[in-house]
């Protein structure tokens, strides 16, 4: 198969990086392992922050207006036009973004995009939708093959866009297990680590509980932080990709934590998945929040690989981190559990390996759906 991936601006820049062993694979969402199963995989780099064109001015005028899906600017409209020839040589095209998935799917709807299209949706049942907007979405959703990374937005996304399993499945996300890996069992252990830019990170809580546990912590993130610091805790700037990649450094910061804390906001998207599995890859235990949208409930089992907690709440948090800290052995059983799960269920090989069948079976069935659904 040609397959085309799509992908937000500076993704590539980590080509170079991965390239000598400096980055992992998973960044790619599969993209790697297909080409090395000999497909003839093309990558692009979409801007989503371009210069406003007469195009661009129009189209945003357009979603102001409720006329366009949820996260479909100008500028990734215009990008995705600029290279619609070369997209339009390909067998199939996977769009790794919500706003970069919803905007190809707009350009399929309009006849400008030929080959079938997947696309790599997280957290579209945040948001809050006009009933035109949302009619829209369900329109455009309906032309692609949509891929899900956990669970808990599958059956809330199929009933509010009206998606058969046709067309909508979950593909549980993977790490580079080759780049990710433990440095030995140790019960010395010298920090608590958090890391992430989403905004579903819940800080205010980290910091909160950090000012009451004698224990050093590190916070790796790009976000601007507005709260009081404690100073128990160390704050590192995370700014890939417009700087080197932080991911040797990254993986060095998991080998050596007692846990890594993921404390989140409720919500429907998967927020930590990567994170998590990297950091259980390293066979560092991992402390998440049990949202709505964890993206599975008999993988990740509390007090077996992982530890969860309720959302919001301070004191299990705490508690559970408290324990990892106190208690070597269970820090190590949790951890080693952890490595077991992510080998078993979090290969980026096997995302891969799942995601080529998928396009194999949505070329196969391209000529017979995807059709215009009027409003």
């Amino acid at each position: 198969m040609k397959i085309a991936f799509l992908y937000p601006k500076g993704r590539l820049l980590r080509l170079k990086y991965l390239r000598n062993g400096l980055s992992p694979t998973e960044y790619f969402y599969g993209a790697i392992e297909l080409e090395a199963n000999g497909h003839k995989v093309i990558l692009f780099d979409i801007d989503p922050n371009n210069s406003k064109s007469p195009l661009q001015i129009f189209v945003d005028l357009l979603f102001k207006m409720h006329l366009l899906p949820s996260r479909t600017k100008g500028p990734i409209i215009e990008e995705i036009i600029k290279i619609r020839k070369k997209l339009n040589e390909v067998d199939i095209i996977v769009a790794t973004t919500l706003g970069i998935s919803l905007a190809t799917a707009t350009l399929k709807t309009w006849g400008l995009i030929k080959p079938p299209i997947i696309g790599l949706f997280l957290g579209l049942l945040n948001y809050r939708h006009s009933w035109l907007r949302k009619k829209i979405n369900g329109i455009v959703l309906r032309r692609i093959s949509v891929q899900l990374f956990g669970e808990g937005e599958l059956e809330g996304m199929k009933k509010t866009y009206n998606l058969s399993s046709d067309n909508i499945l979950v593909n549980q996300f993977g790490v580079d297990l080759n780049f990710w890996y433990p440095k030995g069992e140790s019960e010395d252990r010298k920090y608590i680590l958090s890391v992430g830019n989403d905004l579903r990170r819940d800080y205010e809580l980290l910091f909160n509980i950090a000012s009451k546990i004698k224990y050093p912590f590190k916070i790796v993130t790009a976000r601007n932080l507005g709260f009081n610091i404690p100073k128990n805790v160390e704050f590192i700037k995370g700014t890939w990709p417009d700087q080197d990649p932080i991911d040797i450094y990254l993986r060095e910061l998991y080998q050596n934590a007692a846990c890594v804390i993921l404390p989140l906001k409720d919500s429907w998207q998967p927020s930590g998945q990567t994170v998590a599995l990297q950091a259980m890859a390293c066979a560092t235990p991992v402390i998440i929040s049990k949202t709505k949208g964890l993206w599975s409930r008999t993988i990740m089992r509390h007090k077996e690989n992982v530890y969860l907690v309720p959302v919001g709440d301070a004191d299990s948090l705490q508690k559970a981190i408290e324990i990892m800290v106190s208690d070597p052995k269970e820090r190590i059983r949790i951890g080693n559990n952890g490595l077991e799960t992510v080998k078993r269920e979090g290969d980026i090989k096997a995302f891969a390996s799942r995601l080529e069948h998928q396009c194999q079976r949505t070329l196969a069935v391209s000529n017979k759906r995807y059709f215009p659904v009027a409003i």
